[in-house]
């Protein structure tokens, strides 16, 4: 039986020292499922014929992630991911209709293009290592985020301007305004990031979700009773049910697409 002498893990003669246990290789599985035909793949027909010869098999992507190993996962692989796989894939399964993808994956959750206006990616002052971010639009005037190429100090040409000069050329800018709010429950308006972040004129565009699957033997039906059970809480929400009256309706109508009309009357 290996032991310790000290620092020293001594085994006795013919047996091998017991070393510390990592956490092994780790195998991310990234699939797409859909509600017509399950996993999203060529069936055995599909993939004999000659257009489909440039065409993934499959939509799914096994790695392994880790030190000396693949990298992690990330939303550069996601969009590589459907681009070259999903997309192909579904338009080859699914002629002439339109896809809905969501995903579910929390590396992807905050992801967003380089250049999206996020407060917190922005200095108070010009320049530094944050992103250059994309123009946008200021009471109906555009929002320039970065200097001009031919802006007086050089130093300064094509660098963003920074959350201070923003606020100053809307007039906006108040004495003492501080970068972050170490206090996070404060509601105080002088934090350049927080009045930034609440007063940005953007869109949400980049919120991708991925599944996991990582089961082959989850069957077709039960994708579609998944399905078939979003479909009953999103009428839900449609037809004004709060949070515990739409988990009470939709468990009643587990055979139903859509939950009656006059639901309201029935659970009040």
């Amino acid at each position: 039986m290996p032991k310790f002498e000290g620092e020293n893990l001594e085994a006795p003669h013919g047996e091998q020292p017991l070393h510390k246990k990592g956490k092994g290789k780790a195998i991310h599985v990234s699939d797409f499922l859909c509600e017509t035909i399950g996993r999203l793949q060529l069936n055995e027909k599909q993939k004999l014929l000659e257009k489909m010869i440039n065409i993934s098999h499959e939509a799914r992507v096994i790695m392994n992630p880790g030190t000396n190993n693949d990298s992690w996962w990330n939303i550069e692989l996601l969009v590589q991911q459907i681009i070259d796989h999903v997309i192909p894939i579904f338009e080859a399964t699914h002629p002439r209709v339109v896809a809905i993808f969501a995903f579910d994956n929390s590396t992807s959750h905050g992801a967003f293009s380089s250049d999206t206006l996020i407060a917190n990616r922005m200095n108070v002052k010009p320049g530094g290592k944050q992103s250059k971010m994309k123009n946008t639009v200021f009471n109906g005037n555009v929002q320039y985020m970065n200097y001009p190429d031919n802006f007086p100090d050089e130093s300064l040409h094509g660098k963003p301007k920074g959350m201070r000069q923003i606020l100053h050329e809307h007039q906006l800018l108040k004495p003492g305004l501080k970068g972050f709010c170490k206090n996070k429950d404060s509601t105080d308006n002088q934090c350049s990031n927080r009045y930034s972040r609440d007063n940005c004129d953007y869109t949400w565009n980049g919120l991708q979700q991925i599944v996991f699957i990582t089961l082959k033997h989850v069957s077709s039906s039960k994708i579609r009773a998944y399905a078939r059970k979003s479909y009953r809480y999103m009428d839900a929400y449609r037809k004004v049910l709060n949070v515990k009256q739409a988990e009470y309706t939709v468990k009643k109508y587990k055979r139903h697409r859509i939950i009656p009309n006059n639901i309201l009357q029935n659970i009040i």
